[in-house]
């Protein structure tokens, strides 16, 4: 499954749409989606994210997901804590390699902790 985000204008009315879709053989089919504050442009928010995932697995309780994906704009500490405590999900996010970790109480670049 895949969580994304996209942002677009049509006339007048901006659209700041968050999605959630099936993946086969590479490509995401759409099956929930929300207008993410209208008037707002830019990445979603963690509780708005949070709220997302609620609501998809209200619709959906008994889906089996294997794993959540998401880009690079899907990041934040309250996140990746919701992420990590949801026990019906698995995920896989994509960062960046100059993204901070800790590790053993001192912080790095991805890249340099992976040896990149």
């Amino acid at each position: 499954m895949s969580i994304d985000r996209t942002n677009w204008s049509f006339g007048s009315h901006h659209y700041n749409i968050l999605t959630v879709g099936i993946v086969l053989e590479g490509v995401a089919i759409p099956i929930l989606g929300v207008d993410a504050q209208e008037e707002k442009k830019g990445n979603s928010n963690s509780d708005e994210r949070m709220r997302f995932i609620e609501e998809m697995l209200k619709i959906f309780p008994s889906a089996e997901i294997r794993c959540l994906c998401g880009d690079r704009e899907l990041i934040g500490q309250v996140w990746l804590r919701y992420l990590l405590l949801e026990p019906l999900l698995a995920f896989c996010l994509r960062i960046r390699a100059t993204d901070k970790i800790e590790y053993n109480g001192k912080k790095y670049n991805l890249d340099n902790f992976l040896g990149g």
